[in-house]
């Protein structure tokens, strides 16, 4: 354990006894905190690739926006993950490139890559990913390539708008929301007390909704998707295999791809996957 863990966790034990309030307040800090902003070398290719435009977001934030491919192809979204950057799909905007049918689109969240913000959430994610859409305005149906937590902005994200999405991918997804947040009390060693209170400035300020109800299963619901597939290893260490499990039995028509030894973040390097997601949405 490392001496900055061993204090954060010494923080929250004494803060959770002394002043829960604050130590939940503090909580929602560390927990909407982007840890990596690094981007790794074989990343930077992506920004070498794509032509960079700047999409207006909240508070005069712009959003870092890439495209490249056909101008007149099919719209593709590519949306990378929690502390990452969109240079992490850098094989599969490659691989689109290829088949000169795409047109591509990826996009920084907010507080990730070359985004100044130092915090976000799921619920600032998805409006970023609307700001996208809504600054595009589709007309047509469009594919849409996500990774981990930015399954979870893709699903939230079109809940909440018009648009029509044709093909979907998650590679790999989150599904409850407090599954999320569990596990961040067990990692900090946060009071019972103080987490109580965290979950309600979570449903007060962010989610607008208890957190309970707030699903991925939930949210594709109320989204428009025409078809959604699925790639998860089975021995997930970083997101489990039970989220997609659970998804699956709420949306049976969704196709699953139950993998073994892909890892979480090696998954996208895979060549097997990516030829996976290049035929279902070719």
């Amino acid at each position: 354990m490392s001496i900055q863990l061993k204090l954060i966790r010494l923080f929250f034990k004494l803060t959770s006894k002394l002043t829960p309030r604050f130590a939940a307040s503090s909580g929602v800090k560390v927990f909407s905190k982007v840890r990596n902003k690094r981007i790794k070398a074989k990343e930077l290719e992506f920004f070498t690739l794509f032509n960079r435009f700047e999409v207006p977001f909240e508070n005069h934030k712009n959003l870092n926006c890439y495209e490249l491919g056909n101008p007149s192809g099919k719209l593709v979204f590519l949306v990378h993950g929690w502390d990452s950057n969109i240079g992490s799909l850098t094989l599969f905007a490659k691989a689109l490139i290829k088949t000169n049918k795409f047109r591509i689109i990826g996009f920084g969240l907010p507080a990730h890559g070359y985004h100044l913000e130092k915090r976000t959430n799921l619920v600032e994610s998805a409006e970023a990913f609307k700001s996208v859409l809504d600054f595009l305005n589709p007309i047509d149906s469009f594919d849409v390539i996500s990774h981990s937590f930015g399954s979870g902005v893709v699903a939230m994200s079109l809940a909440n708008t018009n648009y029509r999405a044709n093909r979907v991918v998650f590679l790999t997804t989150p599904n409850k929301i407090l599954n999320i947040f569990n596990e961040f009390q067990d990692f900090v060693k946060m009071g019972s007390n103080a987490y109580s209170k965290m979950l309600g400035f979570a449903e007060d300020k962010i989610l607008k909704e208890p957190i309970e109800n707030y699903t991925i299963s939930n949210k594709l619901k109320q989204a428009s998707i025409n078809k959604l597939m699925i790639i998860h290893d089975e021995f997930d260490k970083v997101l489990p295999f039970s989220n997609s499990n659970e998804i699956m039995l709420e949306h049976p028509e969704i196709k699953l791809h139950k993998m073994q030894r892909i890892g979480h973040y090696r998954m996208l390097w895979n060549t097997e996957v990516v030829e996976k997601v290049i035929d279902f949405v070719s």
